[in-house]
């Protein structure tokens, strides 16, 4: 058996060419310019409501009284919807107020206490400066 001299050719020296922990052979590393996934994360697939958001949200070309103009589809069938219940249609009509009722809690529950504590306050001034003037 013979002993290798330190220092000869063929003992590794360079750090490109050491082999271990955390250190995959050459030819198995990736190349310049490429990743390890390849493919990527898939992509998350569209639920039913982001599909629907995105068909409402569309706009197309409408004539209303003989001018044309673009609307979402979801204007388009609220305005169907308020023409059905100007013509009697009691189901349309209480669909309409339920939503537009649901607007209207939706304004209320954003004023906050400060709000009317300022409001109850304008109140107070108001009726105080009315009472002066009588005076």
């Amino acid at each position: 058996m013979t002993r290798r001299k330190k220092g000869s050719s063929s003992e590794k020296t360079h750090v490109e060419d050491l082999v271990g922990y955390c250190k995959p052979p050459r030819a198995h590393q990736f190349k310049p310019g490429q990743s390890g996934n390849m493919k990527g994360r898939p992509k998350k697939k569209t639920d039913r409501s982001t599909l629907a958001c995105k068909a409402l949200n569309r706009k197309v070309t409408v004539t209303i009284n003989g001018k044309t103009c673009r609307m979402t589809i979801e204007e388009i069938g609220l305005r169907k919807l308020a023409d059905k219940s100007a013509a009697g249609n009691i189901k349309a009509f209480s669909y309409l107020h339920a939503m537009s009722s649901e607007r209207v809690d939706e304004d209320a529950e954003d004023t906050s206490a400060f709000d009317e504590m300022l409001i109850e306050e304008a109140i107070e001034r108001r009726a105080t400066a009315k009472g002066r003037r009588h005076d």
